[in-house]
């Protein structure tokens, strides 16, 4: 009888769980303290509790390579065998099955008497087996995944690849429905949009390189990755490395996709690197377009704070793009301390701030541009307001995604106050409320931001190179329609920077959703 791929991947999952138990048992204990006469380093031993407790909250890729550093970088103690043996069952774990089959072989090799060998004979028969079913589906998807997973960055590429995690395991068929159906109390509605991995769609393989410097640093990393094949790369997080790992993939023609980096360098004049987010100098000229195209504006005036590269660099886009499309910008003006901000009309010129919509003027302006970022913005946009309304301008106020939850409601009602967003969620939907159910039970914390991130970059990368004609992901990921995710929306336009954003509005019921 031939088995469908489905139910061979199902029967080999199935197996792992039972034959990896004893392993299992092993790490949670600690595992029995080797040979006497081998020594006891007490670094080693703190490391390999780290990464015992990483390996039980099922946070496999940083443990395997705490592990593999515990048996690396020490003399022969009574932790390497067991360290090698756990660094072969995460590798496994995380999807490095070539990894986990070769650490394996190695600690075979080394230590034949070893307590673990067993398990470890036991471990290449899964790789193995895990061989044969992806030879019944042998086109997987080959994802990319390029994080730095110590220091200041292993928070935040943990939180990102804890979402892409679950895109994943959404994608493979592989979520856990039961355990969602009880968390849920049985409400089908939450999860009925989850689809079981079908004959002819493609899973997914994870590949996994760490950024550090210990493991060679960015450069090496991708270049790691493109050596295993992968058909996409998403990471690092910062611009900074993002430059570097995009330089990397240019060279070989491999698409990457930055999902935090807000640099213009990171893309610019490049076919295959991609940022996510928007930059900063985008998200200036999406407002512009957004007022002239879609709000009708005229003239804006721009003000910014002269301290903040943020807001200073929103501004330029702004100004660029609605000079553009045909907008006039009587002035732009700048300050410096927060409390210049309460009588900045007085420091522009009268005859400017005399000329409103209607007027017949290169003066003539029907709103304000305020691109405020910081911790003060509340406070600016306020100060900012003030001026306006004591000078008697009735204009409409135009801002940026930290207005949101940040400013003054009432003070920008009576402004008609329009602002764009990058990222915004809508709590209610059943996906959303699924996705942060599923990631409680990952990792015992609500999702954040690039928690969002990652899970969306996914979805919306297998969804076009499930629905792409050119052949050529790069060229597809360009031109691809928009694409809403949980909390980002992807739409390149036919560039290389993400050009969606949301943009809100206030009223008297709050904040709405404009587009």
């Amino acid at each position: 009888m031939k088995l469908s791929n489905q139910t061979m991947l199902m029967s080999y999952f199935g197996r792992i769980l039972l034959v990896l138990m004893p392993i299992l048992l092993l790490s949670a204990s600690l595992v029995h303290a080797q040979e006497q006469e081998v020594p006891r380093i007490s670094d080693a031993e703190e490391l390999f509790q780290r990464a015992v407790a990483q390996f039980e909250e099922g946070q496999y890729e940083e443990s395997k390579l705490l592990f593999e550093r515990i048996y690396a970088s020490f003399p022969l103690h009574q932790r390497t065998t067991a360290s090698m043996a756990m660094h072969a069952k995460a590798a496994f774990r995380a999807g490095a099955y070539e990894e986990a089959d070769a650490v394996a072989a190695e600690l075979l090799d080394s230590y034949g008497h070893s307590r673990y060998a067993a398990d470890m004979q036991q471990l290449r028969s899964l790789v193995a087996d895990h061989q044969g079913a992806e030879a019944a589906d042998p086109d997987p998807v080959r994802l990319g995944i390029a994080l730095a997973l110590e220091g200041e960055q292993s928070l935040l590429a943990q939180e990102l690849f804890n979402g892409i995690r679950l895109a994943v395991e959404e994608e493979n068929g592989a979520v856990d429905l039961d355990q969602l159906m009880a968390a849920f109390e049985g409400d089908v509605e939450d999860v009925a949009f989850l689809r079981p991995l079908e004959e002819d769609r493609r899973p997914v393989r994870m590949m996994f390189e760490e950024t550090s410097d210990a493991n060679g640093g960015v450069r090496a990393a991708v270049e790691r990755l493109i050596e295993r094949g992968v058909d996409v790369i998403i990471g690092p997080v910062y611009s900074e490395d993002a430059l570097e790992a995009g330089r990397v993939a240019e060279q070989h023609d491999t698409v990457l996709i930055a999902p935090m980096a807000t640099q213009d360098a990171v893309s610019d004049g490049r076919r295959y690197v991609f940022q996510a987010n928007p930059s900063v100098a985008t998200r200036g000229r999406a407002m512009a377009r957004f007022a002239a195209n879609s709000l009708n504006l005229k003239g804006t005036g721009v003000l910014a704070q002269a301290n903040s590269e943020l807001s200073t660099v929103m501004a330029e886009g702004f100004i660029a793009e609605a000079e553009r499309q045909g907008m006039h910008v009587p002035f732009y003006y700048s300050v410096e301390t927060a409390s210049d901000w309460a009588d900045w009309t007085d420091d522009v010129k009268a005859d400017s701030l005399k000329q409103v919509a209607g007027e017949d003027s290169d003066k003539a302006f029907d709103s304000v541009y305020m691109p405020f970022s910081g911790t003060g913005v509340s406070r600016d946009v306020r100060h900012a307001l003030g001026a306006l309304d004591r000078a008697g301008i009735s204009v409409r106020a135009l801002g940026n995604a930290e207005w949101h939850d940040n400013i003054p409601l009432s003070e920008a009602r009576s402004f008609e106050a329009v602002y764009s967003n990058d990222f915004w969620v809508e709590d209610n939907s059943p996906e959303v409320r699924t996705f942060v159910t599923r990631y409680n039970l990952l990792a015992n914390e609500a999702p954040d931001r690039l928690s969002f991130v990652g899970y969306d970059l996914v979805r919306f990368l297998l969804h076009v190179m499930e629905n792409g004609d050119s052949g050529e992901l790069a060229e597809d990921v360009r031109n691809a329609s928009r694409f809403e995710g949980l909390g980002m929306r992807f739409d390149f336009q036919g560039e290389m920077i993400n050009q969606a954003l949301f943009f809100h509005s206030v009223h008297l019921g709050g904040v709405r959703l404009l587009r």
